[in-house]
């Protein structure tokens, strides 16, 4: 599997750089960029990665963990960093550290990694599909598959966190509907976690509203908070390191319905995956040595 979606990484850098040679003129549309937008677009991507370390923060809190701010950002520069050269790789480094360094069970690894999920899952598509709405009432169009992957996100989540336990017949799903639900009787750490959500939703939607008012595309913040909406689920669907593939294709499916071609949704992509990998290449190693060497005398690793 791991070679398999290497392979298609290669695959998609190809068919990318195929799209650049037919189209050059809609990636020249990445230097009409002012350096005050490159700056907010990677403002904004520092404030979608420290409030994803705080969304870890106020869940981990709810199972006795005490991150401190700096340890939740690292940890989550750390998770970007590893899953942008393997899938899954980050989230594996995650919990090695947390079960090592704060004594955090495996169980309940899994079990805050769920409610995460399901927060995530039910904020950004709740937002999703009220943009829809807001959108429809303005006279713009309505896309109903969009609207129902969003409207299943949210009744999904809505039913994991609901769902009576002792009507669950499949005893495999317990720990994912535990996880789901394991919020719900903390609801300073659920309220946390839901208001850094929001903030991580707006920070993503505001950056691609400046992407595409700096391409000089068609922009607007339903626009905006619809690409977030999708793009997030994409991160979920990692057949390549990177959601590489994913990412794109989430992009190109709003994109084009405001009729954006391929390359100015690439150019789109690219913007966002450059303001991001900025923040990894950067901190990523350093962090990565702060977490797995100069603290592993404390972890307890002793060949990282």
């Amino acid at each position: 599997m791991k070679y398999l979606g290497v392979a298609f990484a290669i695959l998609l850098l190809g068919a990318v750089i195929w799209v650049l040679w037919k189209s050059p003129q809609d990636f020249e549309a990445l230097l009409h960029i002012t350096p005050a937008q490159i700056f907010q677009i990677l403002f904004l991507s520092g404030i979608f990665l420290f409030s994803q370390g705080m969304i870890l923060k106020s869940v981990l809190s709810a199972f006795g963990v005490e991150l401190k701010i700096h340890e939740s950002f690292s940890l989550m520069i750390v998770t970007f960093f590893a899953n942008y050269f393997l899938p899954f790789v980050g989230i594996g480094l995650r919990g090695g550290y947390l079960v090592k360094k704060h004594r955090l069970s495996l169980s309940d690894f899994a079990l805050a990694s769920i409610s995460i999920v399901v927060v995530e899952v039910i904020i950004f598509g709740g937002g999703g599909l009220l943009t829809q709405a807001l959108i429809k009432l303005q006279g713009g169009s309505f896309d109903s598959i969009l609207a129902g992957i969003f409207a299943a996100a949210v009744m999904a989540g809505l039913v994991a966190a609901c769902f009576p336990l002792h009507l669950l017949k499949i005893k495999k799903l317990e720990k994912f509907f535990r996880g789901a639900r394991a919020l719900r009787t903390h609801p300073r750490a659920l309220g946390r976690a839901v208001l850094w959500t929001g903030l991580t939703y707006f920070s993503f939607a505001a950056s691609f509203q400046i992407i595409l008012h700096g391409l000089k595309l068609p922009d607007g913040w339903g626009l905006s908070f619809l690409i977030a909406s999708l793009t997030d689920f994409s991160f979920f669907v990692r057949l390549a390191p990177a959601a590489a593939g994913s990412l794109e294709a989430a992009v190109y499916y709003v994109g084009q319905g405001v009729g954006l071609s391929l390359p100015q949704c690439l150019a789109v992509a690219l913007s966002s995956r450059i303001s991001l990998m900025i923040w990894f290449l950067t901190l990523g190693p350093i962090y990565l040595y702060f977490v797995f060497h100069k603290w592993k005398s404390d972890i307890g690793y002793s060949n990282v």
